[in-house]
Order: structure tokens, then sequence, then C-alpha cells
């Protein structure tokens, strides 16, 4: 959307994803969920992935680069402050 990132985001007809997750990032573990209806395509490696907690689905991949983190996820900032503060700093 904005080229900050490589990729392509593609707009689905039904399904996508959605529920909480445990996102495993290096700065720490947070919890977090998800929900949409579009896929990434032409990607970066991500650093790691969501895993889902009621679904045997692969879970949401996180990227980071720089500064940046993203994913589809919404991060749950109390579930580790000290992470968000690694994250953040």
């Amino acid at each position: 959307m904005m080229a900050i990132l490589p990729g392509d985001g593609i707009m689905r007809e039904r399904g996508g994803c959605q529920g909480m997750q445990i996102a495993a990032l290096p700065q720490g573990q947070l919890r977090a969920h998800a929900h949409h209806r579009t896929r990434c395509e032409n990607t970066m490696k991500p650093v790691s992935f969501g895993t889902r907690l009621r679904h045997s689905a692969p879970g949401e991949p996180i990227y980071q680069t720089s500064n940046i983190t993203a994913s589809y996820l919404h991060f749950y900032f109390p579930s580790n402050p000290q992470a968000i503060a690694k994250l953040l700093s």
C-alpha cells in the first residue's frame, strides 16, 4: 500500500484469518489476534509466525526490517510490557 515493505495484498471473496494467536517475536512472546480477508504474496522472509490457539492452520507471518515490525496480528501490549519496550526502543 505504501511500498514500505515488499509484497502484494490480495483481497479474498471469502475466508481469511480470524482468532487469537501467540506471536513469537525476537523481543519476546505477545498475545495477539487477527481478523482479515486478504492474503499477502511476494513478501520478504518472516522472522516468525503466530501460533493459533484454536485452529491447526498456520499462524500469521511476522516481518521485521530495520525498525519496522509488521503483521496482520494486532498485538496485545499488556501481555508482555518488556517485549513491547524492546520492540519500541
